[in-house]
């Protein structure tokens, strides 16, 4: 991936040589150092990006799983290092889930241990509660995490409980 000029305009490069006009959008994967890490499956690449001042003042909030369009993308130098861009604007969200703060969720998957550490039923009731007065007409799943170490009677008793639900 490389940029260049054309008719005054920095352009984009990407895979193939093929050039990139108008916006480039990405992923926001995590808020980081003042930042956001944003990756672009246009380029296939991750980027370190500021939000633009007037979204700011505007009070749009940028969370995790937001889609982003990204202005003025310098691309790395080397592979070890991330490219950088400037948030110019957040596409609408199918959904947020306010705690914590995650956007456009396809799915939730509860991966909890059946033992060692014990299961703890309030906490996973807590989620599945939470994620439902959020989330309408989403599915959450459960991961029963180490069935090889529980008895088939701990793991069997646990599927009596949520596989009526749906879950």
């Amino acid at each position: 991936m490389a940029s260049r000029t054309r008719f005054g305009q920095e352009i984009c490069i990407g895979r193939g040589g093929q050039i990139l006009n108008g916006m480039i959008s990405g992923r926001v994967l995590r808020r980081h150092a003042g930042g956001y890490l944003v990756h672009s499956d246009e380029l296939n690449a991750i980027f370190q990006c500021p939000l633009r001042a007037r979204l700011k003042k505007e009070g749009v909030s940028v969370f995790t799983g937001d889609m982003v369009d990204l202005e003025e993308v310098e691309p790395a130098s080397s592979s070890s290092e991330r490219g950088t861009a400037v948030i110019s604007a957040r596409h609408t969200r199918k959904n947020l889930l306010t705690r914590p703060f995650i956007a456009n969720l396809d799915q939730v998957l509860i991966v909890q241990s059946i033992v060692q550490p014990e299961w703890n039923a309030l906490l996973c009731d807590r989620y599945l509660v939470a994620l439902q007065l959020e989330l309408e007409h989403f599915r959450s799943f459960i991961c029963l995490n180490k069935c090889d170490l529980a008895d088939n009677e701990q793991i069997t008793a646990l599927r009596n409980i949520y596989e009526p639900l749906g879950i």
